[in-house]
């Protein structure tokens, strides 16, 4: 196996410069070729396009979108990205103090499930990506020194729009057709255990003891990384987080559940059903608003025997055409030599 070639990308986090790591021939081979795809759509739709950037805790999504957003820069055949993420949309500092999700029968105060899907205010966010598509619109941020939100304050002006965030393709609540304001969706997978050791490794780099990593894995982490790995829609295009901290394109990922909206199916007719079944419930339907009350046989009777003389009438002007014989008729009909001489010889009904 040959030697990973690692590249040093310095990238600002949170007010703060980071150092990141990542494969020379992943940049070649799966961050550049999907830059360039993005570029071809988005001047094939000749508009802004919107990308969801979806991925669970742990993952460095937000660090890989940034990165995507320089390399897109750095080179004059893309079309520049700009890069940003959701938690500008959470509710304010006061919804969250008095406000509280619900966990199985459990209420847990939203200051502690700081980072759950019901902590975002969707109607703003969706009205957000809505706009974004044919004008530039401000985007509110969130301010980790105040732990609130600070309003318009990121323009969106490039060309194509990278959102990031962990439930962008969740698909409970209110974030369930989320999906559909994208023009492009990116998921990455990753293994549990990857993912904590990443987690655990990060807060211990910002001062906590081990002890006080694991314990904020299990009351903050784990849940959210469970209900991201196994609660979103199925995405354009996966990638996959590798045991160095790698990415590789995921072939065949598979998902819980593909991009079905359940409340939409069920209203849809019932494909089992057989029209001339549908039909008849229709005209069931229509005579228990008749006041005479007709009973159900004269309607069926009445449905079938329009039936057969449309279906007479069609064999009739296909005699009459001149363009398929007899025999084709008698075969693909299944008619007897008999039944098609009566039809095509009665002048008025079968």
């Amino acid at each position: 196996m040959a030697e990973v070639a690692w590249r040093t990308c310095r990238l600002m986090m949170g007010g703060l410069q980071h150092k990141v790591l990542y494969n020379e021939s992943t940049i070649e081979n799966l961050f550049t070729p999907f830059l360039r795809r993005l570029t071809v759509m988005q001047k094939r739709k000749r508009r802004r396009l919107v990308v969801f950037l979806a991925a669970p805790p742990g993952a460095g999504k937000t660090a890989l979108s940034l990165l995507l957003q320089m390399l897109s820069q750095a080179s004059e055949s893309l079309t520049p990205v700009q890069s940003i993420g959701i938690e500008g949309f959470r509710h304010r500092k006061e919804y969250i103090k008095t406000h509280s999700v619900k966990r199985g029968d459990t209420e847990i105060p939203m200051t502690v499930a700081k980072n759950a899907p019901e902590t975002f205010n969707m109607e703003k966010l969706k009205k957000k990506l809505a706009e974004v598509k044919d004008k530039n619109v401000r985007f509110p941020v969130f301010d980790r020194r105040t732990q609130d939100i600070v309003e318009e304050v990121v323009t969106i002006k490039r060309d194509i729009l990278l959102v990031e965030g962990n439930w962008l393709l969740y698909r409970e609540g209110d974030w369930r057709n989320v999906y559909e304001l994208a023009d492009y969706t990116l998921f990455i997978t990753g293994e549990e255990q990857q993912l904590r050791k990443r987690l655990i490794e990060r807060k211990m780099m910002g001062g906590a003891s081990e002890a006080q990593a694991k314990v904020r894995y299990l009351k903050h982490n784990k849940e959210d990384i469970d209900l991201v790995l196994n609660g979103s829609w199925l995405s354009s295009e996966t990638w996959e987080l590798i045991y160095n901290g790698d990415y590789k394109r995921k072939a065949n990922a598979k998902k819980p559940v593909s991009m079905v909206d359940r409340a939409k199916l069920w209203k849809q007719i019932d494909v089992r059903k057989s029209e001339e079944d549908i039909m008849l419930d229709e005209i069931v339907e229509r005579k228990r608003t008749f006041k005479n009350g007709m009973d159900d046989v004269i309607y069926r009777s009445g449905y079938k025997e329009g039936m057969s003389a449309a279906r007479c009438d069609i064999l009739k002007k296909l005699y009459a055409s001149g363009n398929i014989t007899s025999k084709e008729l008698i075969t693909n009909f299944e008619l007897t030599p008999e039944e098609l001489n009566q039809i095509i010889h009665l002048d008025t009904e079968c």
